[in-house]
């Protein structure tokens, strides 16, 4: 209790403990920063109390597998609604329930300073998620909320997808039920609100919805340099919005062999288009006709920027006649592949 050196202590293996005497220093005792001994009850209190004292070195706090449920939640709520420095919260592999995350989540309105909190692989069904979902619309420091192994289902993933459309700081959630989905909505919602930290983006099987949106997204954003894609319904609409984009340097369109329409559109792009220098896809002459070919071969004399063309990186299902793949080839020879884009991300805080 007078001690004011001591940080850690290790008591385990120890069978006469007194736990009241513990309790009581680690009330009084202001440096103790890890308490062992053979219960969890003994460092959760010691946790608790450095949260609440505002321990100025708890930046990063892991309660995952102590057995913390709902009324530790509401307990470790409480303190965070004034807590200026905890900065991480694990409380993973424990038995909290819809009251706890209830709880958390009224406190994560008011908190400032929480940018991650792991709840994943406890018992939250879906009106614990649909609570922290609705923080989510108020909340501008949590950066990355882990919830999967829970148990909400489509209820909760709703009013995720819904929170997150209006969130303005969310760039990782993990979720069990409908995973992918929500993945894919909130990198739209980073791209829609232009985030400058998301500058490479892989999307796999999208949708004509999720393309459409994509699109609409890149019209007016200037942050994302590379962007792979890999399904057939993506390709056509994201390149008709290529004239608009002036941030991508790089795209794969990794789904099949590209159609007429869609290489019109690419060669329609290319003439206004002056980011892009690495273009991934696959053409197959027999499939589109010579046409669209000529057209995206003309455009590759008036554009001036794009310097290397992969004509299906991973496979070799690309067919263009050896003709066209030399006048491609001169075009592109003395061009630059460094982009002009200069990295000017704001630090992160």
């Amino acid at each position: 209790k007078v001690n004011t050196t001591l940080t850690h202590l290790n008591l385990r293996s120890n069978k006469k403990i007194e736990t009241t005497a513990l309790m009581d220093l680690i009330v009084v005792n202001t440096t103790l920063t890890m308490l062992h001994t053979d219960g969890f009850l003994t460092n959760n209190t010691l946790q608790f109390e450095r949260l609440r004292r505002n321990d100025l070195t708890l930046t990063y706090l892991s309660l995952s597998s102590c057995e913390v449920g709902d009324d530790e939640a509401r307990s470790i709520a409480s303190v965070l609604a004034t807590n200026t420095v905890l900065i991480k919260l694990f409380l993973a592999h424990n038995n909290i329930g819809d009251d706890g995350a209830v709880a958390l989540a009224g406190t994560l309105k008011v908190n400032t300073t929480l940018t991650e909190l792991g709840l994943f692989i406890n018992r939250i069904g879906d009106r614990g998620v649909v609570a922290l979902a609705d923080t989510l619309k108020h909340n501008h420091t949590l950066t990355a909320l882990r919830l999967h192994q829970n148990r909400f289902g489509p209820e909760g993933v709703q009013a995720l997808m819904e929170a997150i459309a209006v969130n303005k700081t969310l760039t990782d959630i993990s979720t069990t039920y409908g995973s992918d989905t929500v993945v894919k909505t909130v990198q739209l919602a980073r791209l829609r609100r232009d985030d400058p930290y998301l500058n490479e983006l892989n999307f796999a099987l999208v949708t004509r919805d999720m393309a459409a949106a994509l699109a609409a997204a890149l019209s007016t954003n200037f942050s994302l340099r590379k962007l792979f894609l890999d399904g057939p319904a993506s390709a056509l609409t994201v390149v008709q919005t290529l004239g608009l984009n002036s941030g991508l340097i790089e795209l794969g369109l990794h789904s099949s062999n590209l159609d007429a329409l869609t290489v019109l559109a690419l060669a329609e792009a290319l003439k206004t288009n002056t980011s892009l220098v690495t273009l991934d896809f696959h053409l197959h002459i027999d499939e589109v006709g010579p046409e669209p070919v000529a057209q995206f071969v003309e455009a590759l004399r008036i554009n001036q920027t794009v310097a290397k063309i992969f004509f299906g990186r991973y496979c070799n299902c690309t067919m263009l006649p050896y003709a066209v793949r030399k006048e491609i080839d001169s075009l592109l020879a003395n061009r630059s592949t460094v982009s002009g884009w200069a990295d000017t991300k704001p630090a992160r805080e």
